[in-house]
């Protein structure tokens, strides 16, 4: 009986592991799947929120880089508020950056780098709905799959801005050049009729 008993509790722990395996991994889909879709950062924001508000139990915001590749904090409504030297030490180093201390705002942070395949789109800081570090630790593979899969969406949006910028440029170098041909061409037409009415008169003459 003792035997038996054993081997069925550890019969449902291995069942059990492997149902929550398997429901990461669903969740995971599922958040590749949202984001191949998004097509403004926005979209991205709020697709990771949801995985991990659902899946870990946390919230989170992305610190993203502008023009001067100073850290921005979205959403800009986050009940939270990042440090930022703390994410630029995330964004240097390989391993999360935890703030055990409560910040302003009343969470506990955890930073995780955003590295996509050409450079660190910026910075994914999580922080636990109860407020325990322990629960980001946990899950911090799954937070770190997660945060190489908002990378590769936000590298995505950034080379489909650039494709569409130097399209725009190339349409307005086009229009520039008809505009040109078109102003030349009603240019010339009177200035060759003054030509030869000129000469006519200097014939004349």
């Amino acid at each position: 009986a003792l035997t038996t008993g054993a081997l069925t509790a550890g019969s449902q722990r291995e069942a059990e592991t492997a149902h929550a395996r398997e429901q990461r991994s669903n969740a995971l889909y599922g958040m590749a799947r949202d984001l191949s879709g998004a097509i403004a950062v926005e979209q991205v924001i709020e697709i990771t929120r949801r995985f991990l508000r659902e899946a870990v139990g946390a919230d989170c915001l992305l610190l993203l880089p502008d023009a001067e590749e100073n850290l921005q904090s979205f959403p800009a409504d986050s009940p939270f508020r990042a440090e930022i030297h703390l994410a630029h030490m995330a964004m240097q180093q390989q391993a999360p950056v935890e703030c055990a201390l409560i910040s302003s705002g009343g969470y506990a942070l955890s930073y995780f780098s955003l590295r996509a395949p050409t450079r660190t789109r910026g910075v994914l800081a999580v922080a636990p709905l109860q407020g325990d570090l322990n629960l980001i630790r946990e899950q911090r593979a799954l937070i770190e799959t997660a945060a190489s899969l908002v990378a590769i969406a936000l590298e995505r949006l950034h080379y489909v801005e650039a494709a569409q910028r130097a399209e725009i440029s190339a349409s307005a170098e086009r229009l520039r050049a008809s505009l040109f041909s078109a102003l030349s061409h009603d240019l010339r037409t009177p200035l060759t009729a003054l030509r030869g009415t000129a000469e006519t008169l200097a014939l004349t003459c």
